[in-house]
């Protein structure tokens, strides 16, 4: 009965050390398998980092570009705006000097036609007192021919 607990304790001891064999082969093959699937998954963590960071840095470009897009169609906008308001204020001016120079201009002609009635009457007052002045020489020299006549008389009667 010794040689059969020894035989049973023998096989029972290389079942054990199978079973330990095949834990350890099991054991092995699932650190195997998770270094494996570790290593699928770390790939797959890079490939989505890489794709959302290609998917962030084409937003970003995008985002970019859209901003230089609405500043440069503002920057438009505000310079036709100021255009048109610089026109509209050079139209103002424009018309303001137009009417000044309309203005002085009928101020120049009212002045001007002042100046001529002033002349044209400055003219026929010099005629007046000129034919004033020769009438009253014409008077002076007839009286005087009068009195140097009536003297003349005077001392040829003498």
């Amino acid at each position: 009965r010794q040689d059969a607990v020894l035989a049973e304790l023998q096989r029972d001891s290389a079942l054990e050390k199978m079973l330990v064999q095949a834990r350890a082969a099991a054991l092995e093959g699932n650190v195997t398998a998770a270094k494996e699937r570790l290593a699928r998954l770390s790939a797959d963590v890079h490939r989505v980092q890489s794709e959302d960071r290609a998917d962030i840095q084409n937003k970003v470009t995008t985002g970019i570009s859209q901003i230089k897009t609405d500043l440069t169609a503002k920057v438009e906008a505000s310079k036709q705006q100021l255009g048109s308001q610089i026109e509209s204020a050079l139209g103002g001016i424009q018309a303001h000097v137009a009417y000044l120079q309309g203005s002085s201009e009928s101020q120049y002609n009212a002045v001007s036609h002042e100046v001529t009635a002033l002349e044209q009457q400055q003219r026929l007052q010099d005629r007046t007192e000129r034919a004033a002045i020769e009438a009253l020489n014409a008077t002076q020299n007839a009286d005087a021919s009068h009195v140097l006549a009536n003297m003349v008389a005077v001392t040829a009667a003498l």
